[in-house]
């Protein structure tokens, strides 16, 4: 479960007020009842991580996956704790025990891949980005970001070895087709994966795309990154 989308200040409080220990969970109000649900705690607990509260979030993860060792979600989440504080490698750590208790489950080689990516180890990141992919129905709305994620890796890693022209193009085009072709980011990694392909025309015009999609989103930073690739893929 992600972190809901109320402000993070909104969902600490909700935190502070709602958790009971001794469920390993929160309580829901609605009429004279109480409903317990492990999806609110665990995008609870995510919240106080997003708000820097990365040990008392890491104390109440482990907590709910000590009562809850079969359920992959609170795995997942401890995971992103992990990353939240900066521990990616403990986060390797987990996933890759929720793997060996449900093998082939796609979102923990997703979270995986990210895991890597964080620790800069290209060659297992695509790894696990494929075997996401072979379940990509399972990643939901994961899915257009492990397209991506692997276009980009497959057209700009700096090993040769793990470089694919052709296959990011095919990555790239499938991530932004699911996306309606409007996103600054999945436009740049398109213009990227054509311009490894040696397409430079298309690679110039995808990324001029990429700038006016980032400028209409006042996304000033990536359209100055942009910027700086579609010169190169110009100078070509």
């Amino acid at each position: 479960f992600d972190v809901p989308q109320a402000p993070i200040d909104e969902a600490v409080k909700f935190v502070r007020n709602c958790y009971r220990p001794q469920f390993g969970a929160f309580l829901l109000h609605a009429s004279d009842e109480d409903y317990r649900s492990r999806g609110m705690a665990g995008a609870g607990i995510l919240a106080l991580a997003h708000a820097g509260r990365v040990e008392e979030a890491e104390t109440l993860g482990r907590e709910l996956l000590r009562r809850r060792e079969d359920d992959p979600v609170a795995r997942l989440n401890l995971g992103r704790i992990f990353r939240t504080g900066g521990k990616p490698i403990e986060a390797i750590r987990e996933y890759k025990r929720l793997l060996e208790h449900r093998p082939g489950y796609a979102p923990a080689h997703f979270r995986l891949a990210e895991a890597f990516d964080e620790v800069g180890d290209d060659r297992q990141a695509v790894t696990q980005l494929r075997a996401a992919l072979r379940k990509e129905k399972a990643l939901g709305e994961h899915m257009p970001e492990a397209w991506r994620m692997l276009a980009w890796k497959l057209a700009t890693c700096d090993d040769p070895g793990i470089r694919h022209a052709l296959d990011a193009v095919k990555a790239a085009e499938t991530a932004n087709r699911t996306t309606g072709e409007k996103d600054p980011l999945f436009l740049d990694t398109l213009a990227a994966a054509y311009a490894s392909n040696g397409q430079y025309d298309l690679a110039s015009s995808t990324a001029q795309r990429a700038v006016d999609a980032a400028l209409f989103g006042d996304q000033l930073e990536l359209v100055s990154q942009i910027r700086q690739r579609l010169k190169l893929y110009e100078d070509e």
